[in-house]
């Protein structure tokens, strides 16, 4: 069995699958062919990509200032999300210049993980810390994890764990977490 890469796309590798996607001009795609000329993607990792990033012409990289400002009018005054299309509609309405904004998993990611006003931005007590070790074990996802720490997103529960697991390979005998 083939081994790919997992994780974030380089910039070399989105320039290389944009030229092995012009070889098939007028044609139907084959991706099981685009993947073999990639070599380190496999064939659904290169559909997707091409479908929900590369096609749209959305641009790549951090967001810009005015997409978070956007991004937060939009929230505003509520701070919780019924329909993440509805809001990447409104963000491409808004700013027909910004493609990434339209994809709507984009604008929750972002606003979960770095914008909500809810989110708790001081450091893990050890309270948290030990919420975050008894519960780990049986957690499926930083999501689920996630739900006994209101105010700490995914994201930054995970930051946690690699932390705490990274400190127990440098001093043992802390707290033993078990880290997907």
């Amino acid at each position: 069995m083939k081994s790919y890469c997992s994780g974030r796309w380089t910039r070399e590798e989105d320039e290389r699958l944009c030229q092995v996607i012009q070889r098939f001009e007028g044609v139907r795609v084959s991706w099981m062919d685009v993947a073999q000329v990639m070599r380190t993607r496999s064939r659904q990792q290169c559909q997707q990509r091409w479908a929900r990033t590369l096609s749209l012409g959305r641009p790549l990289g951090h967001w810009k200032r005015v997409e978070d400002d956007m991004l937060y009018l939009i929230m505003w005054p509520s701070t919780t999300c019924e329909d993440w299309d509805d809001v990447a509609r409104w963000m491409e309405y808004y700013l027909p210049t910004c493609r990434r904004s339209c994809s709507a998993k984009a604008c929750r990611d972002r606003w979960t993980n770095y914008l909500s006003p809810e989110i708790i931005r001081t450091p893990f007590t050890e309270e948290e810390i030990d919420i975050i070790a008894k519960h780990l074990p049986e957690s499926t996802s930083w999501a689920n994890l996630a739900k006994h720490l209101p105010g700490r997103p995914p994201r930054l529960i995970k930051m946690v764990c690699r932390k705490l697991q990274w400190n127990r390979m440098m001093s043992p005998g802390k707290h033993q977490l078990n880290v997907p």
